[in-house]
């Protein structure tokens, strides 16, 4: 993270100008002969789920025997106390306390879609809703070391090309995909030194393979898309640390903004194969945003704080000393968890979430998405 770390002022000002530069050459190049293109919903009625992204999504993918330590904490880290605690009151591999977006959105659909790790293990589970095969960590490029959603789509292909789903489910089902920053994390981590060209050179190489990613899906002859944008990574409780205050770290911010707007524009560029599909795009910076800072969620009174924090710089929610078995993280109450948006230092709570999945289902102005809201979008 020493990339956001900035103690002039005048170097922040001009990483944020020169990034907002940046993005705003891109976006001119993409739109200036493009008009973008006008997306109807016409009775459309999902009958399977495919999720593909990272933990904002995983229900339950992550290995729970692999105890190996990577650098973002341990790779069962959502299959031990206390995440779960809300709901069922035990781990179940969501890096929540409770159900994560994509459970709120199958259970608004009617449907219960698996993990692609049961579809492996355990052949005879049931699969007609759809598969989950996003995991925690994971992005579009080779970084964390978790299954990056080029071979997630790859899994799909197996399973469909073994007979699971009959030709319908690809008119008929619905495809959500998420990265909530995980390639961006791994970059910084890895790079010697970060310039303004380096960031930017990376973020338009992450929008493209997450543009060819969903192109892949549309090819294979799925038509329904509903894309989520990154989050404010300078407002996630493990990034705003570095301010010293529970404030935004905003430099962080303009990569979010900046991946968000050129995601964007390429997704409703009329020379996209993708202007075709019924797409919808969940603004995740302009959500959270909206309940963190505008304060419309009155009852997220903790802010920017995490439920459960990690104690100390190199611990996360959930570890704990291996010799006594003593907690290295410190957890709110019970009855205060309602209260908090986010529940670890990366993720929100199921109340977050929730929080979330209602601006999107919202009225007019549809804001938090693309010109429709969610309740059109998923109406029959």
């Amino acid at each position: 993270m020493e990339f956001f770390k900035l103690h002039h002022p005048a170097a922040y000002q001009l990483q944020l100008t020169t990034l907002r530069t940046f993005v705003a050459a891109v976006l001119l190049l993409l739109l200036c002969c493009h008009p973008v293109p006008a997306i109807e919903v016409n009775g459309i009625r999902f009958k399977e789920i495919f999720s593909f992204g990272d933990s904002y999504l995983d229900i339950g993918n992550r290995d729970p025997k692999n105890f190996t330590r990577t650098p973002v904490g341990p790779v069962n880290q959502a299959w031990i106390n206390p995440y779960g605690l809300t709901n069922p009151a035990v781990p179940t591999g969501r890096f929540c306390d409770g159900q994560v977006f994509s459970d709120i959105l199958a259970d608004y659909i009617g449907l219960h879609p698996r993990p692609y790790i049961l579809y492996e293990e355990r052949p005879s589970t049931r699969k007609e809703d759809g598969m989950n095969f996003a995991v925690g960590g994971s992005g579009v490029k080779d970084n964390l070391g978790f299954t990056k959603t080029r071979d997630q789509i790859a899994q799909l292909k197996t399973v469909i090309n073994s007979g699971v789903y009959s030709e319908t489910v690809y008119k008929e089902s619905l495809i959500l995909f998420t990265i909530s920053g995980n390639d961006y994390y791994a970059f910084l981590r890895n790079s010697q030194v970060i310039g303004l060209a380096e960031i930017g050179i990376f973020i338009v190489a992450v929008v493209n393979q997450l543009v060819e990613d969903l192109k892949t899906l549309y090819n294979m002859g799925f038509r329904n898309f509903a894309v989520s944008t990154l989050p404010p990574l300078g407002c996630l409780p493990g990034v705003s640390a570095f301010t010293g205050s529970l404030s935004c770290l905003e430099v962080a911010n303009v990569v979010s903004t900046t991946h968000n707007s050129l995601l964007k524009a390429m997704l409703t560029n009329s020379s996209s194969i993708l202007a075709a599909a019924n797409l919808i795009i969940l603004d995740n910076e302009l959500a959270f945003r909206e309940i963190l800072l505008n304060q419309i969620q009155t009852q997220f009174t903790s802010g920017l704080k995490a439920c459960c924090k990690g104690s100390g710089s190199f611990n996360l929610c959930g570890d704990v000393d291996k010799a006594t078995r003593t907690p290295l993280y410190t957890l709110c109450s019970a009855n205060t968890i309602s209260t908090y948006f986010f529940w670890d230092e990366v993720h929100p709570t199921q109340a977050g979430w929730r929080s979330v999945f209602n601006l999107f289902l919202g009225g007019e102005p549809f804001s938090f998405t693309n010109g429709k809201s969610l309740v059109q979008f998923l109406s029959t």
